[in-house]
């Protein structure tokens, strides 16, 4: 649906909106990280993430996707390491570095929140994305537009230190 031809009220995106008459409003920073299961760690051992991840395995985002952080990251990481596997989704590389396939790059949100991952220290600072809200300029008096910007912005704020936490645990 477009917010230019105001098929919709609002939409959340993780990049900013391209086009004039959008309003647009950072809602939240994602953080990401490097993750592993501690089954693969187990069989693999931990990555020297410095010497490129030699002789590891990666699950990584579709090839399709270019300039996203987190993307563009991985590379710069794990320039050694074999992709064993492409997604278009977060959830089948979650379900795919949880069941000791590879290592991924997921949200931290995410990756935390899984039993069994282990967020890996790559020794340079992770990316970080954020999360956008955006509506047409015509419908910024409209009070359900209002009313639902405001609740966003207050329920994602709460939940600000999950996306982007500030200690990271290696």
């Amino acid at each position: 649906m477009s917010l230019r031809h105001r098929e919709a009220d609002i939409a959340l995106r993780p990049s900013r909106f391209e086009h004039a008459d959008i309003v647009q409003k950072e809602l939240a920073r994602v953080s990401f990280g490097l993750y592993a299961s501690d089954r693969y760690l187990a069989e693999h051992g931990a990555p020297d993430l410095a010497a490129g991840a030699a002789g590891h395995r990666l699950i990584a985002m579709s090839e399709d996707l270019t300039k996203v952080p987190d993307v563009e990251w991985l590379p710069r990481i794990a320039a050694k390491a074999a992709v064993v596997a492409r997604a278009n989704g977060r959830e089948p590389m979650v379900a795919m570095a949880a069941a000791g396939a590879g290592m991924a790059v997921l949200p931290r949100f995410v990756g935390d929140a899984v039993p069994g991952l282990r967020l890996l220290s790559a020794g340079v600072p992770a990316p970080e994305r954020q999360l956008w809200a955006g509506y047409h300029r015509d419908a910024r008096a409209v009070p359900r537009v209002r009313a639902t910007l405001a609740f966003l912005s207050e329920s994602i704020g709460r939940l600000s230190g999950a996306l982007c936490p500030s200690v990271h645990r290696d």
